[in-house]
């Protein structure tokens, strides 16, 4: 049957962001099973921590079936709880995994001991005992307090993030009939009645006794027992925490917890905030695919391959990393972008770039620190829907603990791993580490690549001539497997960035230096090269550079290579197609750079001030400049 999953709500008993965006997706995967708290509960917090373990031990079934316990906020604080006991009772292996959203087990950290006995001073409707109203017509006809007012605006203000704010915000401008501000009397009243209707509805789910109560019995006491006998969790656990939680210190606490916790991963989301379970996580797959592993994948489903296992990021990921990571780069940059057709003529834009029929190889100069890469690569999807695949430098994937996880739930690191916006978005966004292997399988399943011959080598100098550090010799390989496969070849040269930055030091000169140089030296020679036949000599040698004005970027794709009737046995054949598509890389550098000097939008200065007064991109030289 289905793994079992228990989850525990925060502390207004319910679980408002998951209910509406999780709940439906953990029970398809799981028997899946959830704990409400009424308003007018006073159990202590040992209480529910024994009445949970309890239930716990009763859906394992003597041991039968593993549960995963899920907590957000407060019930990130009880799960922990409960698990510590599950382990003092020697009993916790029938815990498949915990998972911790934005977990409470930070209150200690904050100042809400202190805040809250205030917030709870002020007039309510409420005693003790108040429960819910016992229609919606008589609480509507009830007057507003200073607790249901204030405490709402504290929330509404610190839980949901600025991204949240903003859907509510389009979401009730949106509502049909209403004007923005309200045009009449009618429409003021009636927004007024919703907006009195959340405050008291604030006010019924959580009153000021039960407030006073979850905080300071349940989080006040529950920090105090859970943090000093956190190490005794040995269950995997998964963190998830918003990165712009105002509520608690939930970002740190995540950094904290992976340290601390002895079988922990975390998953740490962009610009969320204490509400991190909203529709921009799947936190089922982010489960599935952690070291919970609840439907037992370790043993039962094969290594996640990158190369045949890797799919195009959903549309709304892609959509997200455009906004915040291309767009301002095409500001900054402004590329143009031109193609030649068959018979080498050139054009503006890209649609002589030839339709994928089979695998399909862009085969580049390497801009100045790869910065142009993420809006090339978004151009290229965009225009003709061919999704191109990096292949990236060892160094890249060296330096981090990479594991199957990155690339199916971004941001899924281990102790080791890495942050968002890192390799972890690489790895999604289809990037591989460069090899002859892996370079053979992308063609042999027919996939898109886009490849740098240069290397390291042309990414790390800042030389504004646009060396092209490609392999001499017979080294044709690269063609030769593309005509194993009968792929489309595509040359691409691209100028702008080395332009952008300033050249302090070569790095022979740096290499010449007392005492720097040795230990220079030594390093990139530490370094392993991304070619499998020059494992002796890194191209990881940088100059010493610092950004200065940015250049106007230009990237022209050059005329097609079909390799259909080429053998990939004939080594002259292949070699001679290596070295006509280093020509036309050559050639359309040469062309760009002088092409560029009769664009009347060049100079940056101007160029900005046209495209922020016109809110669209300035023009280029003409086409015929090319030709």
């Amino acid at each position: 049957g289905k793994p079992v999953a228990l989850y525990l709500p925060g502390l207004d008993g319910f679980g408002i962001s998951a209910a509406s965006n999780q709940f439906d997706d953990m029970a398809r995967v799981f028997d899946f099973w959830r704990m409400t708290i009424l308003p007018m509960d006073r159990s202590t917090f040992m209480e529910v921590v024994n009445n949970v373990t309890d239930f716990v031990l009763e859906l394992s079934q003597g041991n039968t079936r593993k549960v995963t316990l899920l907590g957000e906020s407060c019930g990130g604080l009880l799960a922990s709880a409960v698990a510590i006991k599950l382990a003092r009772r020697g009993k916790d292996d029938v815990l498949q995994g915990l998972v911790l959203c934005n977990p409470a087990t930070s209150f200690d950290q904050t100042a809400w001991e202190a805040l809250v006995p205030v917030l709870t001073s002020l007039p309510s409707k409420s005693g003790p005992d108040h429960h819910f109203s016992p229609t919606p017509d008589e609480a509507d006809e009830e007057e507003l307090t200073a607790y249901a007012v204030l405490g709402s605006l504290i929330l509404s203000s610190l839980v949901p993030d600025n991204d949240q704010k903003s859907k509510i915000a389009e979401l009730i401008m949106g509502l049909p009939g209403l004007d923005i501000p309200p045009t009449d009397f009618g429409q003021m009243e009636g927004m007024w009645n919703a907006t009195a209707q959340s405050f008291r509805g604030m006010e019924e789910r959580l009153p000021p006794a039960t407030l006073q109560h979850r905080v300071m019995n349940w989080l006040g006491v529950g920090t105090s027992i859970v943090n000093g006998r956190l190490s005794e969790i040995q269950a995997p656990t998964l963190v998830v925490v918003g990165e712009e939680d105002t509520l608690m210190p939930s970002k740190n606490e995540g950094e904290r917890l992976k340290k601390t916790l002895p079988n922990a991963n975390t998953l740490q989301v962009k610009k969320r905030g204490h509400f991190v379970l909203d529709d921009t996580v799947n936190l089922t797959e982010a489960i599935l695919y952690s070291t919970i592993d609840p439907l037992n994948w370790k043993e039962t489903k094969r290594k996640y391959d990158p190369i045949r296992d890797w799919k195009v990021p959903a549309a709304e990921d892609i959509e997200l990393t455009v906004e915040n990571s291309v767009k301002p780069l095409e500001r900054v940059f402004s590329p143009v972008y031109f193609s030649t057709d068959a018979n080498g003529k050139r054009w503006k834009g890209l649609t002589k770039i030839p339709d994928k029929k089979g695998p399909l190889l862009f085969v580049a100069n390497h801009q100045t620190l790869a910065a142009d890469m993420r809006f090339i690569f978004s151009k290229i999807y965009e225009e003709t829907g061919a999704f191109p695949r990096g292949l990236a430098h060892p160094v890249i994937f060296a330096t981090q603990n990479t594991t199957e996880l990155l690339g199916r739930t971004p941001g899924l690191t281990g102790r080791l791993g890495i942050g968002p916006g890192g390799n972890a978005d690489f790895q999604q966004f289809g990037v591989v580490q460069v090899s002859p292997r892996n370079y053979y399988r992308l063609m042999q399943t027919n996939q898109t690549a886009m490849l740098f011959p240069g290397g390291a080598k042309e990414a790390l100098s800042g030389d504004r001539s646009y060396p092209l550090w490609w392999p001499q010799g017979d080294k044709a390989d690269f063609v030769r497997t593309a005509a194993r496969f009968n792929a489309t070849i595509v040359p691409v040269s691209a100028i702008g960035m080395a332009d952008s930055f300033d050249t302090l030091l070569k790095y022979e000169d740096l290499e010449r230096l007392p005492v720097v140089g040795p230990r220079v030296k030594n390093f990139t020679s530490s370094m392993s090269g991304a070619r499998y036949d020059s494992r002796n000599e890194s191209d990881f040698k940088a100059d010493i550079m610092s950004p200065t004005v940015p250049a106007r970027n230009y990237v022209l794709f050059g005329k097609a290579v079909d390799t259909t009737d080429l053998d990939p046995k004939d080594v002259e054949s292949c070699y001679k197609i290596y070295k006509s598509l280093y020509s036309e890389v050559r050639e359309g550098l040469d062309d760009l750079m002088e092409a560029r000097k009769r664009d009347p939008f060049r100079d940056t200065p101007r160029r900005v001030i046209y495209e922020q007064v016109f809110k669209k991109q300035a023009p280029t030289f003409s086409v015929d400049e090319l030709n």
